[in-house]
């Protein structure tokens, strides 16, 4: 039973990995005597492995719709977007068939990941004024900052439909090809610092 139990959870976490979309619902609960603590670490890289997948997809989309920004406006509209797969980590990191002690140390880790990605954003987006024709930082300091990627830790953010219709909204203008994606993808290995930095000449 315990190893049918593992299976589901690792299929559904590489499937989760591929494509932050796939459903966590039904997901077997897992107490913290289910299952052995060699298993319960193997299982924790599975999720970690899942984790790191979703921000560097988080990572890509949001370093391309950026690029793509023209305005202010279509800046405004990357970094919502970018809220989706913030929010799918947290659906996975406060799932609720996770023992509490696991979800308690996924969520502080998210926290702080996110945490750290806004305080980088806000600190790097004044760097490129030019890019988005705006007269000032403090421009692009508001829209991070009345936009910011830590909505995606309040408890009522994934429940929201109005919030979640607005980001499906968003993602309507970052669905455009870009030949130099790939290139891009193929040099995105520096983490969130290494994002930034490409991103705003850092």
């Amino acid at each position: 039973m315990a190893e049918d139990v593992y299976s589901v959870w690792v299929n559904r976490l590489s499937a989760f990995g591929d494509d932050p979309n796939t459903s966590l619902a039904g997901l077997p609960e897992i107490t913290v005597d289910y299952f052995p603590a060699s298993t319960f670490e193997r299982l924790m890289k599975h999720i970690n492995r899942a984790e790191n997948k979703v921000m560097e997809r988080w990572d890509s989309e949001l370093s391309r719709d950026i690029r793509h920004a023209s305005d202010t406006h279509e800046l405004s509209n990357a970094i919502l977007h970018s809220r989706k797969l913030l929010a799918r980590r947290i659906a996975l990191d406060n799932h609720p068939s996770l023992p509490e002690v696991l979800r308690s140390k996924l969520m502080k880790n998210a926290t702080d990941d996110i945490n750290n990605l806004q305080k980088d954003l806000e600190k790097n987006v004044g760097k490129s004024t030019d890019s988005w024709a705006v007269n000032s930082s403090d421009q692009l300091l508001e829209i991070v900052r009345t936009s910011p990627l830590t909505a995606v830790l309040s408890e009522n953010y994934q429940n929201n439909d109005a919030i979640m219709q607005v980001i499906n909204q968003a993602e309507q203008y970052s669905q455009q090809p870009d030949s130099s994606e790939e290139e891009d993808n193929n040099a995105n290995n520096g983490g969130s610092k290494g994002f930034f930095g490409r991103l705003f000449g850092k």
